[in-house]
């Protein structure tokens, strides 16, 4: 295994995973044009009561995910899952709530804290009463919707035989297939959790760590919920996440140094 060096890219830290390559940790200047009309077109489908609440709460939500300590959970991932959304949006019964859910999943995202979800859920919350024309009910599904994301979990994450055909499955496959990237993409992916997650001591995340991997693939019989998400992704994510947890497993510590196993 490979020595884990230190980069720089974008102005900040970046591991490399054995031959993974180097790239552009939040890619703000390509994604946030795109990002920027979509954003408009959803206010203007939900009819938002001003122009300027919408150009103010665009510059919110997009200074929360360029902070300088997101280096996965930036732009790209919005646009990544917008993606997905696109590809699939035939089947969402509720696509503004999705949306919306898209949008303000990660807005606020802190590595040390444990209620991030409730804060985003109410940043929206805030936002929308004020903001747009929509019956409670239907921004309380987004709130839903985000909530969600603390555990990844449904009914049919715990079947085998079960598939999910709802908004919400849809939505939280949306948000992991990460996990089933091709391995190269992967690598950076996980190297940029690590940087998330640079507080941490590198011998305690990288127990906690594959601690976590593990439990996600044992205590539920799915990673994806979708048949369709389950199909193209869910053998590549448990590859992804074995391999992870081996390159975990063989990291030794010393002197605040990444080396290989011997």
């Amino acid at each position: 295994m490979s020595i884990c060096l230190l980069v720089r890219s974008c102005g900040r830290s970046v591991g490399v995973f054995g031959a993974a390559g180097v790239r552009a940790m939040s890619g703000s200047a390509t994604v946030e044009a795109p990002l920027y009309e979509r954003w408009t077109e959803l206010c203007s489908r939900d009819r938002i009561r001003t122009t300027e609440a919408r150009q103010d709460w665009w510059r919110v939500v997009k200074a929360r995910y360029c902070e300088p300590w997101r280096f996965y959970h930036n732009l790209s991932h919005i646009y990544s899952m917008f993606q997905h959304f696109d590809r699939h949006q035939d089947k969402i019964q509720n696509r503004n709530a999705v949306a919306w859910a898209i949008f303000f999943h990660d807005v606020v995202y802190d590595a040390k804290a444990s209620d991030n979800e409730a804060r985003s859920a109410e940043m929206f919350h805030h936002f929308a009463t004020e903001n747009l024309q929509k019956p409670p009910d239907c921004i309380r599904e987004t709130e839903r919707l985000i909530m969600l994301t603390k555990e990844h979990v449904t009914e049919e994450h715990r079947h085998k035989d079960r598939y999910g055909t709802k908004d919400e499955h849809y939505f939280l496959d949306f948000d992991m297939s990460v996990l089933g990237w091709p391995e190269q993409d992967y690598d950076v992916y996980a190297e940029q959790i690590r940087q998330e997650y640079v507080h941490i001591p590198l011998d305690q995340y990288k127990e906690r760590r594959a601690m976590f991997l593990k439990k996600s693939m044992s205590e539920t019989a799915n990673i994806f919920s979708t048949k369709e998400f389950r199909e193209q992704f869910e053998k590549q994510a448990r590859q992804n996440m074995n391999r992870e947890i081996q390159h975990l497993q063989a990291i030794q510590v010393t002197l605040g140094l990444e080396l290989p196993a011997r």
